[in-house]
């Protein structure tokens, strides 16, 4: 028996095992990474995602509890103002969705509601009464959901206790809050498929759901996770769900300051979802990659034992080669194409199937001398070419279409290739060949051809139409842009308008009124400091009369004058007199400069001193100014000029405060003046911190600002940039960082 046959099969199957076995493990161990891979991932997204919403209702919590707070402090306090205050913040609340005030007493009966037509009902049964009670320490309680019987809708209430000055409990404040309020932060995040969110008391009592907090509020959580102090203040467990019994990963945080603990579950099932659909792809991929490895092996296998059939059917093939010739004979002479074969070492040794006589339409007898009159019939433009190839001397295979000339006259096509023989040494012997009729093929080429060519042009002229109208487009948008932008530095520029209109009414209605007053304190001043005087000269004359009187009337008015200090008393009388004087003359010229600085009503152009605007802007902003800058005046005297004055003020306003909020610590302001035949200018230098060469294109832009948020609008600089162009003039500035800025406007003398 020849064991050395199936040697090699042996060998091929142990391979295949072994490759089969190093795959599955693969496999194996790739599922179990992504297994860990996704719980790691779904830990990670509860943990982000629970710490986030602990915030979130920390933050919300303590809002309500200080408003809490706030109010019980009031109650206390301010009792018999305490309806009109809630009265006043009745839309605050409703925007914080609480529908109720409330007082309970220390019998538990309804003391105070916002709730009209509220009753004294008893509500000592309330939980929030009886824990408030039975503590008495000041916490915050936040009940379950609950029916009210003041409201009559699903709250949750928020509660302190009210204690009275002996430290003794009072009462209770409740605020009543909608039901979903605390749902609702719940679900402004994405939180995707299969992912929960619960908040619970420590005493596991839920009093918010994400999904439905009807059904979740009759289930407690007391002795889970998360709930005991002890515990740490974040953490991880996996259980089913006590509502619907799904199976989930919990991960709680608890929120800080308050007893209340955030649980954000996950879909077990959601989470393994992408896990199971690999692990079903990779079974499936490693049942084809193993089927793929049989398939290989037994085809080995089988091409090993084909070559040794080969071996034995070489014999027998030869045999019927001879038979394979003869039948190549038969086909090649009735398929519709020239087959053609010829010796290269005896030309005239060769064939041509009978096709020949159909398609060139000549007798097969010219060929007889060899191939080349094969060539006779090709087209002049054509022959070289083909002639070139019928000479049989290439190595590699040869394949071309040229035209031929019927003996009518007609043109046709003809597709031809041609391929060496090679004997068993590798020696090209012969070669054998086709040539077939395409003319109809060539044909529609050819028209298809046209209509490509024609298709294209429509395409190009119809690309070249769209073209057009995108550009057309293109400046239809940017016209629209800028239309937009004009419009909204318009609506800016009204804006500013009509609110230095408001701020010139007011300051003309505060001047009328000051000024009232201030001309009849004015006029008592006056006339007081005149009968001062008088009762002075009095007294200096009972001076000197003092000698006349008593010794007893002497000592008595000796002991007066030393209690009241009359020296004293006499000489700082017309100091003082005159001090407030001085002061009434500094208010009426404060209110006198708020009346020039805004001008209200003014929209027309008028002759005036800009630096009479510069003393009284400095006026109005002197409080900005006064504690981070010292103002240095270098007034040139300049000319009047035809402007709108409280405009110019508004300009130079911004300047002055932009210059002081450039001043960190303490620094120097300078506001210089100057003019020449055709111009004025003002120039306002800062020695500030300047501004970096990356924003100075950028300065004079809407809403552009490098304030903190909440600190500035960005439209200073812009207002002003325009006005200062109404006014025909223009803005420069020059700045070097960390040394200061300078800005200066100049006007011309008229329109």
């Amino acid at each position: 028996m020849n064991t050395s046959r199936f040697a090699k099969p042996v060998y091929m199957l142990a391979a295949f095992l072994l490759a089969t076995a190093v795959l599955w493990a693969a496999i194996f161990a790739l599922l179990q990474s992504t297994q860990r891979e996704a719980m790691q991932r779904a830990t990670t997204v509860g943990q982000n995602l629970a710490r986030t919403v602990a915030e979130t209702e920390s933050a919300s919590i303590q809002s309500l509890d200080l408003l809490v707070q706030h109010f019980r402090k009031e109650w206390i306090h301010h009792r018999d103002e305490f309806p009109a205050m809630v009265e006043w913040h009745r839309e605050f609340l409703a925007r914080s969705s609480v529908v109720q005030v409330g007082i309970i007493s220390a019998d538990g009966r309804l003391a105070f509601s916002n709730v009209q037509g509220w009753t004294p009902v008893d509500l000592s049964d309330r939980e929030h009464f009886k824990v408030h009670k039975a503590r008495g320490t000041d916490e915050l309680f936040v009940s379950a959901p609950v029916l009210g019987r003041v409201t009559k809708q699903w709250t949750i209430q928020f509660t302190r206790p009210i204690f009275d000055e002996r430290k003794q409990f009072a009462g209770v404040i409740v605020f009543s809050v909608l039901s979903p309020a605390l749902e609702r932060l719940l679900k402004v995040f994405d939180l995707g498929e299969g992912v929960i969110i619960s908040l619970a008391r420590f005493d596991g009592q839920i009093v918010a759901h994400s999904r439905d907090i009807a059904q979740a509020s009759k289930v407690s959580l007391a002795g889970s996770h998360g709930l005991l102090s002890d515990e740490p203040e974040a953490g991880e467990f996996q259980r089913k769900s006590y509502i619907d019994g799904t199976m989930r990963l919990y991960r709680y945080q608890k929120v800080t300051a308050y007893p209340f603990t955030v649980f954000v579950g996950q879909d077990v099932p959601v989470i393994l979802a992408q896990y199971n659909r690999l692990r079903t792809l990779y079974f499936v991929v490693g049942a084809l990659v193993t089927a793929l490895m049989l398939a290989i092996m037994l085809l080995l296998i089988g091409r090993y034992r084909k070559n040794e059939e080969a071996q034995r059917n070489k014999v027998k093939f030869q045999e019927e080669l001879h038979q394979s010739d003869e039948r190549c004979r038969l086909i090649a002479e009735t398929i519709d194409a020239v087959f053609w074969s010829a010796d290269i070492f005896d030309r005239c040794s060769f064939y041509v199937s009978p096709a020949y006589a159909r398609i060139w339409k000549r007798d097969i007898s010219s060929l007889e001398s060899g191939l080349h009159p094969l060539a006779e019939s090709v087209h002049e433009a054509d022959r070289q070419r083909v002639l070139a190839d019928l000479e049989l001397k290439k190595e590699i295979p040869f394949e071309h279409e040229y035209r031929i000339v019927h003996p009518d006259g007609s043109v046709h096509w003809i597709w031809g290739r041609g391929f060496p023989v090679r004997n068993d040494a590798g020696q090209i012997t012969r070669y054998v060949g086709l040539a077939k009729d395409v003319t109809a093929r060539k044909l529609a080429e050819e028209k298809l051809s046209r209509f490509n060519d024609e298709l294209e042009q429509r395409v190009e002229e119809r690309t070249t139409e769209l073209q057009a109208a995108n550009a057309a487009l293109l400046d239809e948008k940017e016209l629209h842009e800028a239309l937009i932008k004009k419009l909204e530095e318009a609506q800016n520029q009204l804006l500013q308008s009509e609110k230095m209109a408001s701020i010139g009414q007011l300051a003309a209605g505060v001047a009328h009124e000051i000024n009232n007053p201030i001309g009849f304190v004015s006029s008592n001043l006056g006339a007081l400091q005149r009968y001062s005087q008088d009762m002075l000269k009095l007294l200096q004359t009972y001076e000197q009369a003092e000698g006349s009187l008593t010794s007893e009337v002497q000592e008595e008015l000796a002991r007066l004058k030393h209690q009241i200090d009359f020296d004293y008393l006499r000489e700082d009388l017309g100091k003082l007199l005159g001090e407030s004087q001085d002061g009434l003359q500094r208010v009426k010229r404060i209110v006198q400069d708020l009346k020039d600085f805004s001008h209200a009503g003014d929209s027309e152009r008028v002759w005036a001193n800009l630096e009479n605007g510069l003393e009284s802007t400095l006026n109005v902003v002197w409080n900005e100014i006064k504690y981070k800058a010292m103002v240095i005046r270098e007034y040139a005297g300049i000319p009047d000029i035809e402007c709108i004055p409280s405009q110019l003020n508004q300009v130079f306003m911004n300047l002055l405060v932009n210059a002081a909020q450039a001043i960190k610590d303490k620094g120097q302001i300078t506001v210089r003046t100057g003019s020449d035949d055709v111009n004025v200018w003002v120039e306002i230098a800062d020695t500030g911190s300047g501004i970096s060469p990356e924003n100075m294109n950028r300065i004079f832009d809407p809403f552009f600002t490098t304030k903190p948020v909440g600190q500035g609008t960005g439209l200073g600089l812009s207002l002003s940039y325009s006005i200062v162009q109404k006014h025909g003039g223009r803005i420069e500035v020059s700045s070097v960082p960390g040394e200061g800025t300078t800005f200066r406007v100049v006007l011309p003398l008229s329109r």
